[in-house]
């Protein structure tokens, strides 16, 4: 069920109840914004994914079930905050807008998990990774309880949650220590990613994204070795899963050419994957499009993992 009220400012605010849409106020801005409400039942919060939740709300997750049907496939949504914030309860203009991705999944018949994770300085960034991948073991060994397929799992994030994502889809090695492999991935959504290719010429040529990296990839850690470990392009191969990556027009160029550099990697591996730029969206606004219709992202969303969903070998 989807609640809507659509905001039209002419001169002073004056609000206009329709169907659809709230408008959520971010940096004093009107945005349009689709609020998805679910029944009683379709949400389960703060579920641990490992012992640390117990106690640490940063190792839980949310669910979000659709209200019929069963075998659903899974996308396990992943926050962004540049490694040293956020929260999957996050709230902008006043809406939990990480939630809202997983309750729009689920109005559209696809399971989600919206997860937390320690941050940084708190814990190396790669503690950050094990975080990803033990939420993600815990769907696989725990959704078909809830009425969902552990063998359709996505992985989708935002910002620094598209580059721990992709570090979790691609890693051989990462994946097997907690017992799975890169088959039991069906898919990834990488959105206004980051630090897919740390050491790029282009990226780096005002010097401001390598500091603003540094600072996060060398706490605890400052041997060097960060350039090439936080670095996900590496790990590319031919059997990875298929991406479909989305970044901003208005983002900053150095987000555009990560996104870019993905995309002509997975193409030289043989990965299918799908790369759309979206005119005039700004690294926040991004967010909002992924719970929401019509927005050229959204639907997207939602028809990539149902394309997937089936067997993978038939899509390659």
């Amino acid at each position: 069920m989807r609640t809507t009220f659509r905001y039209l400012l002419v001169s002073l605010a004056i609000c206009i109840t329709t169907q659809g849409c709230f408008a959520v106020f971010y940096g004093g801005m009107p945005i349009v914004y689709d609020s998805v409400h679910l029944e009683e039942g379709q949400e389960i919060k703060d579920l641990p994914y490992d012992t640390f939740g117990i106690e640490n709300p940063k190792g839980r997750l949310n669910l979000y079930l659709p209200a019929t049907g069963d075998s659903w496939p899974v996308v396990i949504f992943v926050h962004g905050g540049g490694w040293s914030s956020g929260d999957k309860d996050l709230k902008i203009g006043g809406k939990k807008v990480y939630l809202n991705i997983g309750r729009f999944f689920a109005a559209n018949g696809i399971a989600s998990a919206v997860i937390n994770y320690r941050l940084i300085p708190g814990v190396h960034w790669q503690t950050q990774i094990g975080d990803i991948a033990r939420a993600t073991r815990w769907v696989h060994e725990n959704i078909e309880s809830y009425g969902g397929d552990p063998d359709a799992l996505f992985l989708a994030g935002h910002s620094a949650g598209a580059h721990l994502i992709s570090h979790v889809a691609l890693n051989d090695e990462l994946l097997t220590a907690f017992n799975m492999t890169t088959g039991d991935i069906r898919g990834v959504i990488a959105v206004s990613g980051a630090a897919y290719r740390v050491e790029d010429d282009v990226t780096n040529q005002n010097g401001e994204m390598m500091s603003y990296l540094e600072k996060r990839f060398t706490v605890v850690d400052n041997s060097g070795r960060w350039v090439q470990d936080a670095s996900v392009l590496q790990f590319v191969d031919a059997d990875d899963p298929p991406f479909q990556i989305f970044v901003g027009g208005a983002e900053i160029p150095g987000l555009i050419r990560q996104s870019t550099l993905l995309k002509e990697t997975l193409d030289s591996a043989g990965v299918p994957n799908t790369f759309e730029l979206i005119s005039g969206r700004k690294h926040a606004r991004m967010i909002l499009l992924m719970s929401g219709n019509g927005n050229g992202v959204g639907e997207k969303m939602i028809q990539f993992v149902q394309d997937y969903a089936t067997d993978l070998d038939e899509q390659k």
